[in-house]
């Protein structure tokens, strides 16, 4: 696929990956989020106008198919249209925008990117699918030439099926070759716990290609450019925290002939994340209770001074003799006192990780892959293959799932049923 010959003297590309417009949770805020995903698109595009650039390249999940309402996708093409227009008009340049499915986008064969193509969209371009499919699928002007590979839920597997045709696409390329995924890398990427190693790609898979820079997405916090066997590996990270407990900064990254810049958005609102912990000393809940107080307070004044609208997240964390979930009651009456008294506290969401040393059992309160892995661990050597279902029946609901109930119907759930005794059928044999 050749797009043009235009041909510029100094390369500047805009990466945005992670935009995740549309997402809503948690829900309790839900209408504050899907401004915060749009208020951060929008600050990324100013950026991209301000510095010029000549190629946009979005690595994956710039929707939330889940949870999207029909004017998100609107608002992403009247942005990209603006985009498209400031830059026309201040520099006089055509500029190319590209963009690969993540797998909040939905799959293959239903991606909601298909909301954004246009025919006479000339200036966008979906890419990275028909690779999967196993065709060759280059993109390539300006002395720019691109190869994507959409999202997998195998992609261990499927890299090394459709590798070859990569080769090749690769190998009708000129000027500046790039790879772009939407996977985890290991050796590269800081893997939340319990991310199975199907789901992943290593370094040496990549290693051997002939590119000089690859651009990951899927991973929300930005990383430092890597150099391995001579390629540059770039992680922008999302432009927005995705989950309250990401920290860090978010935003957009902008290459310029060899050179890389890193350029922070400014949050619509600040997204603070306070530990109460007791480094697993055993303490009294009203020492979590007093030192939480105290955290909540010290965020109240800091919002009041600056005028900043914020959300809080608490984690009280360690160990204690009594109840744990005694702590809930006490601090969800301050936490409704904190919020009456600061309107500028828009949001106090507490993760309660104090266990009670008296338990035969500690609940494992990490995301949900974590706790996946922990209560799916007695299935032993079975363990990955239960994870892949409950990957399975999470993009399943993605794609299929009742708008009333948000569950699949009977013949969809049937076959994940009959997956998991198959399993335990398995685990009672050994």
């Amino acid at each position: 696929m050749r797009v043009g010959n235009r041909r510029f003297s100094r390369l500047k590309i805009g990466l945005i990956a992670d935009t995740h417009i549309g997402r809503n949770l948690p829900r309790v805020v839900g209408d504050l989020r899907r401004k915060a995903y749009r208020y951060a698109f929008t600050k990324a595009i100013d950026i991209f106008v301000k510095e010029s650039v000549d190629y946009i390249i979005h690595a994956g999940d710039l929707f939330e198919k889940r949870s999207m309402i029909p004017s998100d996708s609107m608002f992403v093409k009247e942005e990209f249209q603006r985009l498209i227009n400031s830059i026309k008009e201040k520099d006089g340049k055509d500029i190319r925008i590209m963009v690969v499915r993540g797998n909040h986008d939905g799959t293959s064969d239903n991606s909601v990117l298909e909301y954004i193509e246009h025919p006479l969209a000339r200036y966008l371009k979906v890419i990275g699918d028909e690779t999967l499919r196993g065709k060759t699928e280059l993109y390539e002007d300006g002395g720019l030439s691109v190869v994507a590979v959409g999202y997998h839920p195998y992609i261990a597997q499927k890299f090394m099926e459709i590798k070859p045709v990569i080769e090749e696409s690769l190998s009708k390329a000129s000027g500046k070759r790039f790879l772009i995924l939407h996977a985890f890398l290991r050796g590269y990427h800081d893997l939340p716990p319990g991310i199975p190693k199907h789901s992943t790609l290593t370094l040496h898979d990549l290693e051997d290609l002939d590119v000089e820079t690859i651009v990951c997405g899927h991973h929300h916090n930005k990383k430092e450019v890597m150099k391995f066997h001579g390629k540059s590996f770039i992680t922008p990270g999302a432009t927005e925290a995705i989950d309250l407990a990401d920290v860090g900064e978010h935003g957009v990254s902008i290459i310029e002939d060899n050179s890389y810049r890193f350029i922070p958005v400014e949050p619509l609102h600040d997204i603070r994340n306070s530990i109460v912990s007791s480094e697993d000393a055993v303490k009294p809940l009203e020492w979590f209770k007093s030192n939480a107080e105290a955290k909540m307070s010290s965020y109240r004044t800091e919002l009041d001074a600056s005028g900043k609208t914020g959300i809080l997240r608490l984690v009280p964390k360690g160990k204690s003799e009594e109840d744990p979930f005694r702590l809930n009651v006490e601090l969800d009456s301050l936490i409704a006192k904190a919020r009456e008294s600061v309107p500028n506290l828009l949001h106090v969401q507490m993760e309660n990780m104090v266990e009670c040393v008296k338990q035969a059992f500690s609940k494992p309160f990490g995301g949900q892959d974590e706790f996946l892995t922990e209560a799916l661990r007695p299935l032993g050597s079975l363990t990955e293959e239960a994870m892949s279902i409950a990957e399975e029946v999470e993009i399943s609901l993605d794609e299929k799932a009742s708008q009333r109930t948000g569950l699949l119907i009977k013949s969809d759930r049937q076959p994940f049923v009959e997956r998991w005794m198959r399993i335990l059928v398995k685990r009672a044999r050994k």
